[in-house]
């Protein structure tokens, strides 16, 4: 019996010296892989751009921005589409690993360096695979609803088609983009309903933002007077006590911002609209 007992507490000190050795490598892997910086193609009045450069400034991720500005169609340029035939920013080469799309290359950079504050990881888990389903509703949401900001605001405004005022061009935009404010607006009011008004609360966490915050943002913040002024944000309270939580929040936030209000300022701006 004594032998049996001993021949187990060998074999267990093996077992979890096995594991530290395992485990070491591992560590060593995972800071080699995290500390190499990656390039990341865009310019940063993008949006989604923006979105990546948030994460990687608030978590020291280290990256190499290498401008292309998809207003000087640098994105239909034959070498940047022999890397990303998509010809769309944000894109970004990781040693050799390439990946366009904005809410795909913030889930990439979640999940290899660990970032279970923004995008909860593990599936061994029912919580954090339910944390995951409601960031990842915003990830996909987003896309169709609140991007109207840029595509069918933003740009044809500065960019109106042939024969079509401002005002004309971006009329329509303006209604699908007030149509998404107002579901984010009685979302959020539900999110903010019995909680304290100094709290901040975010679209799916209440202690800290996520990726389907700095998804979001950009599209939102770009458009208020601070920036290009093109929408009234006064009757979405709830979506301004949001977005006053997300710049205070991110640290990175004026610097990332500032890019935004600098091209602001080149533009003629208009009255802002509801």
């Amino acid at each position: 019996m004594f032998g049996t007992c001993r021949r187990g507490l060998i074999l267990k000190a093996i077992r979890n010296r096995s594991f530290n050795v395992v485990g070491s490598a591992q560590n060593e892997f995972r800071r080699q892989i995290q500390s190499k910086a990656f390039d990341l193609y865009g310019f940063p009045l993008s949006q989604p751009t923006r979105s990546i450069l948030f994460l990687c400034d608030e978590n020291t991720i280290p990256y190499n921005l290498i401008s292309v500005d998809a207003r000087k169609l640098e994105t239909r340029k034959p070498d940047f589409l022999q890397l990303f035939p998509v010809g769309l920013v944000p894109a970004i080469n990781d040693d050799g690993f390439r990946v366009t799309e904005g809410a795909a290359i913030l889930q990439y950079l979640c999940e290899k360096h660990q970032l279970s504050s923004w995008y909860p990881l593990g599936f061994d888990k029912l919580e954090a695979i339910q944390a995951r389903a409601k960031i990842n509703f915003w990830l996909h949401w987003h896309h169709s609803n609140l991007r109207h900001s840029t595509r069918t605001i933003l740009v044809p405004y500065h960019y109106p088609p042939k024969g079509l005022t401002k005002e004309e061009a971006i009329s329509k935009g303006v209604k699908d983009y007030g149509r998404a404010m107002k579901y984010v607006e009685n979302y959020l009011k539900q999110r903010h309903e019995n909680v304290d008004p100094n709290k901040r609360i975010f679209l799916c966490s209440d202690d800290t933002p996520t990726i389907a915050d700095l998804l979001v943002l950009p599209e939102i913040d770009q458009l208020n007077s601070e920036a290009f002024n093109l929408y009234d944000y006064s009757p979405y309270p709830n979506v301004l006590r949001w977005l006053n939580a997300c710049q205070t929040s991110l640290k990175s936030y004026d610097q990332n911002f500032s890019f935004v209000k600098k091209e602001a300022k080149v533009w003629t701006g208009m009255p802002a609209r509801k």
